[in-house]
Protein backbone atom coordinates (compact mmCIF):
# COMPACT_ATOMS: atom_id res chain seq x y z
CA UNK A 1 0.00 0.00 0.00
CA UNK A 2 1.33 3.42 -0.94
CA UNK A 3 2.17 5.82 1.86
CA UNK A 4 -0.36 8.66 2.06
CA UNK A 5 0.74 12.07 3.32
CA UNK A 6 -1.67 14.78 4.48
CA UNK A 7 -0.78 18.47 4.40
CA UNK A 8 -1.75 21.91 3.17
CA UNK A 9 -2.10 22.71 -0.53
CA UNK A 10 0.25 25.45 -1.66
CA UNK A 11 0.12 25.85 -5.44
CA UNK A 12 -2.20 26.60 -8.35
CA UNK A 13 -1.63 23.03 -9.55
CA UNK A 14 -2.92 21.74 -6.20
CA UNK A 15 -6.14 23.74 -6.66
CA UNK A 16 -6.56 22.40 -10.20
CA UNK A 17 -6.28 18.86 -8.82
CA UNK A 18 -8.98 19.68 -6.26
CA UNK A 19 -11.33 20.71 -9.07
CA UNK A 20 -10.76 17.46 -10.95
CA UNK A 21 -11.28 15.26 -7.90
CA UNK A 22 -14.39 17.20 -6.85
CA UNK A 23 -16.16 16.42 -10.10
CA UNK A 24 -15.16 12.75 -10.30
CA UNK A 25 -16.18 12.05 -6.68
CA UNK A 26 -19.35 14.15 -6.48
CA UNK A 27 -20.77 13.00 -9.80
CA UNK A 28 -21.47 9.64 -8.15
CA UNK A 29 -23.77 11.37 -5.63
CA UNK A 30 -27.39 11.09 -6.72
CA UNK A 31 -28.42 14.64 -5.79
CA UNK A 32 -25.29 16.16 -7.35
CA UNK A 33 -25.84 14.32 -10.62
CA UNK A 34 -29.50 15.36 -10.70
CA UNK A 35 -28.43 19.00 -10.51
CA UNK A 36 -25.39 18.88 -12.81
CA UNK A 37 -26.05 16.05 -15.28
CA UNK A 38 -26.24 18.45 -18.24
CA UNK A 39 -23.29 20.62 -17.17
CA UNK A 40 -19.95 20.54 -18.95
CA UNK A 41 -17.60 18.80 -16.47
CA UNK A 42 -14.85 21.32 -17.24
CA UNK A 43 -17.10 24.14 -16.00
CA UNK A 44 -17.60 22.34 -12.68
CA UNK A 45 -13.91 21.57 -12.32
CA UNK A 46 -12.92 25.16 -13.13
CA UNK A 47 -15.40 26.52 -10.60
CA UNK A 48 -14.19 24.29 -7.76
CA UNK A 49 -10.56 25.03 -8.58
CA UNK A 50 -11.32 28.74 -8.28
CA UNK A 51 -13.10 28.21 -4.95
CA UNK A 52 -10.14 26.17 -3.65
CA UNK A 53 -7.79 28.98 -4.66
CA UNK A 54 -9.94 31.48 -2.78
CA UNK A 55 -9.96 29.29 0.33
CA UNK A 56 -6.20 28.90 0.08
CA UNK A 57 -5.70 32.66 0.28
CA UNK A 58 -8.28 33.30 2.96
CA UNK A 59 -7.72 34.01 6.65
CA UNK A 60 -8.08 30.67 8.46
CA UNK A 61 -8.82 28.97 5.15
CA UNK A 62 -7.73 25.35 4.78
CA UNK A 63 -7.19 23.39 1.59
CA UNK A 64 -5.84 20.12 2.97
CA UNK A 65 -4.76 17.47 0.49
CA UNK A 66 -3.81 13.80 0.70
CA UNK A 67 -1.00 12.63 -1.56
CA UNK A 68 0.04 9.14 -2.63
CA UNK A 69 3.60 9.66 -3.82
CA UNK A 70 3.19 13.01 -5.62
CA UNK A 71 -0.40 12.51 -6.79
CA UNK A 72 -3.23 14.28 -4.96
CA UNK A 73 -5.87 11.66 -4.22
CA UNK A 74 -8.18 13.54 -1.87
CA UNK A 75 -8.83 16.86 -0.18
CA UNK A 76 -10.91 18.78 2.32
CA UNK A 77 -11.95 22.45 2.14
CA UNK A 78 -12.73 24.38 5.31
CA UNK A 79 -12.72 27.98 6.48
CA UNK A 80 -13.75 30.22 9.33
CA UNK A 81 -17.29 31.44 8.84
CA UNK A 82 -17.93 34.75 7.14
CA UNK A 83 -21.63 34.44 6.13
CA UNK A 84 -21.02 36.26 2.88
CA UNK A 85 -18.97 39.39 2.45
CA UNK A 86 -15.54 40.08 0.98
CA UNK A 87 -13.91 36.93 2.33
CA UNK A 88 -16.51 34.36 1.26
CA UNK A 89 -14.70 31.98 -1.16
CA UNK A 90 -17.87 31.60 -3.24
CA UNK A 91 -18.49 35.33 -3.56
CA UNK A 92 -15.39 36.24 -5.56
CA UNK A 93 -15.11 37.48 -9.17
CA UNK A 94 -13.24 34.36 -10.30
CA UNK A 95 -16.15 32.06 -9.35
CA UNK A 96 -18.85 31.65 -11.98
CA UNK A 97 -22.31 32.35 -10.63
CA UNK A 98 -24.17 30.83 -13.58
CA UNK A 99 -23.22 27.46 -15.05
CA UNK A 100 -24.87 26.48 -18.37
CA UNK A 101 -26.90 23.30 -18.06
CA UNK A 102 -27.36 23.33 -14.28
CA UNK A 103 -30.85 22.19 -13.24
CA UNK A 104 -31.85 25.13 -11.07
CA UNK A 105 -35.26 23.60 -10.32
CA UNK A 106 -33.63 20.62 -8.61
CA UNK A 107 -31.10 22.88 -6.89
CA UNK A 108 -33.83 25.12 -5.54
CA UNK A 109 -35.68 22.05 -4.26
CA UNK A 110 -32.58 21.04 -2.31
CA UNK A 111 -32.20 24.57 -0.92
CA UNK A 112 -35.85 24.58 0.17
CA UNK A 113 -35.36 21.26 1.95
CA UNK A 114 -32.29 22.59 3.76
CA UNK A 115 -34.25 25.68 4.79
CA UNK A 116 -36.90 23.37 6.24
CA UNK A 117 -34.29 21.42 8.22
CA UNK A 118 -32.77 24.67 9.51
CA UNK A 119 -36.20 25.83 10.65
CA UNK A 120 -36.79 22.56 12.51
CA UNK A 121 -33.42 22.78 14.26
CA UNK A 122 -34.15 26.40 15.18
CA UNK A 123 -37.45 25.33 16.71
CA UNK A 124 -35.77 22.60 18.76
CA UNK A 125 -32.54 24.33 19.81
CA UNK A 126 -33.20 28.03 19.41
CA UNK A 127 -31.97 30.26 16.60
CA UNK A 128 -28.90 28.30 15.54
CA UNK A 129 -28.53 27.81 11.79
CA UNK A 130 -28.23 30.13 8.82
CA UNK A 131 -29.76 29.38 5.45
CA UNK A 132 -27.33 28.32 2.76
CA UNK A 133 -26.56 30.29 -0.36
CA UNK A 134 -27.92 28.91 -3.63
CA UNK A 135 -24.45 29.48 -5.09
CA UNK A 136 -22.75 26.78 -3.04
CA UNK A 137 -21.41 23.70 -4.80
CA UNK A 138 -22.04 21.43 -1.82
CA UNK A 139 -24.90 22.11 0.61
CA UNK A 140 -23.33 24.15 3.37
CA UNK A 141 -25.02 24.93 6.67
CA UNK A 142 -23.51 27.57 8.93
CA UNK A 143 -24.13 28.60 12.51
CA UNK A 144 -25.74 31.87 13.51
CA UNK A 145 -24.23 31.77 16.97
CA UNK A 146 -20.51 32.32 17.50
CA UNK A 147 -20.09 33.09 13.82
CA UNK A 148 -16.51 34.23 14.25
CA UNK A 149 -15.58 31.11 16.25
CA UNK A 150 -16.69 28.31 13.93
CA UNK A 151 -15.23 26.61 10.89
CA UNK A 152 -17.26 25.20 8.00
CA UNK A 153 -16.23 22.05 6.17
CA UNK A 154 -17.38 22.43 2.59
CA UNK A 155 -16.18 19.19 1.02
CA UNK A 156 -14.33 16.00 1.84
CA UNK A 157 -13.51 14.06 -1.34
CA UNK A 158 -11.36 10.96 -1.88
CA UNK A 159 -10.84 9.21 -5.21
CA UNK A 160 -12.84 5.95 -5.23
CA UNK A 161 -9.82 3.67 -5.44
CA UNK A 162 -8.43 5.21 -2.22
CA UNK A 163 -11.63 5.24 -0.18
CA UNK A 164 -12.18 3.17 2.99
CA UNK A 165 -8.52 3.45 3.99
CA UNK A 166 -8.89 6.08 6.71
CA UNK A 167 -7.74 8.95 4.50
CA UNK A 168 -10.90 11.01 5.01
CA UNK A 169 -10.46 10.65 8.76
CA UNK A 170 -6.89 11.96 8.52
CA UNK A 171 -8.08 14.97 6.54
CA UNK A 172 -10.81 15.78 9.06
CA UNK A 173 -8.41 15.33 11.97
CA UNK A 174 -6.07 17.85 10.33
CA UNK A 175 -8.93 20.38 10.18
CA UNK A 176 -9.94 19.65 13.78
CA UNK A 177 -6.41 20.31 15.02
CA UNK A 178 -6.17 23.46 12.88
CA UNK A 179 -9.47 24.72 14.30
CA UNK A 180 -8.10 24.21 17.80
CA UNK A 181 -4.91 26.05 16.83
CA UNK A 182 -7.09 28.92 15.54
CA UNK A 183 -8.96 28.94 18.89
CA UNK A 184 -12.26 28.21 17.15
CA UNK A 185 -15.15 26.67 19.06
CA UNK A 186 -17.16 24.66 16.53
CA UNK A 187 -16.86 22.67 13.29
CA UNK A 188 -19.95 22.20 11.09
CA UNK A 189 -20.42 19.90 8.09
CA UNK A 190 -22.96 17.85 6.14
CA UNK A 191 -22.28 14.14 5.64
CA UNK A 192 -23.56 11.41 3.36
CA UNK A 193 -25.36 8.77 5.49
CA UNK A 194 -22.75 6.03 5.09
CA UNK A 195 -20.04 8.27 6.60
CA UNK A 196 -22.09 9.27 9.68
CA UNK A 197 -21.03 6.31 11.91
CA UNK A 198 -17.38 7.13 11.27
CA UNK A 199 -17.91 10.79 12.14
CA UNK A 200 -19.75 9.80 15.32
CA UNK A 201 -17.59 6.91 16.55
CA UNK A 202 -14.10 7.88 15.39
CA UNK A 203 -14.21 11.68 15.29
CA UNK A 204 -16.84 12.50 17.97
CA UNK A 205 -19.11 14.59 15.74
CA UNK A 206 -22.79 14.83 16.73
CA UNK A 207 -25.87 14.91 14.52
CA UNK A 208 -27.36 18.34 14.24
CA UNK A 209 -31.11 18.01 13.67
CA UNK A 210 -32.83 15.81 11.12
CA UNK A 211 -31.35 14.62 7.80
CA UNK A 212 -31.72 16.72 4.69
CA UNK A 213 -33.63 14.73 2.08
CA UNK A 214 -33.48 15.69 -1.58
CA UNK A 215 -36.19 13.66 -3.29
CA UNK A 216 -34.32 12.30 -6.28
CA UNK A 217 -34.31 8.80 -4.80
CA UNK A 218 -33.95 7.04 -1.48
CA UNK A 219 -30.16 7.59 -1.40
CA UNK A 220 -30.34 11.36 -1.76
CA UNK A 221 -29.82 12.33 1.87
CA UNK A 222 -27.37 14.51 3.77
CA UNK A 223 -26.88 14.63 7.53
CA UNK A 224 -25.95 17.91 9.31
CA UNK A 225 -23.26 17.35 11.95
CA UNK A 226 -21.09 19.38 14.28
CA UNK A 227 -18.25 19.13 16.76
CA UNK A 228 -17.91 21.51 19.71
CA UNK A 229 -14.24 22.04 20.54
CA UNK A 230 -14.73 24.04 23.74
Amino acid sequence: MQEVRVGLATTVEDCLAVGEISYHVNDDLHWYHAINAAVNPLDLQERMSAIASNVLHRHHGLVVVARAQERIIGYILAWEQAQGGPEDPYEQPNVKTEIPGRNMTNWQSLCDEIDSVCDRVDAERGSLLCKLSIMQTFPLIVLKRDCQHAIDVDEVAILPEYQKRGIGRKLVEFVVQSARDFNLATIVLTSVPEAVPSYEEKLRFERLGVPIYFGVDEKSELVPMWMRLT
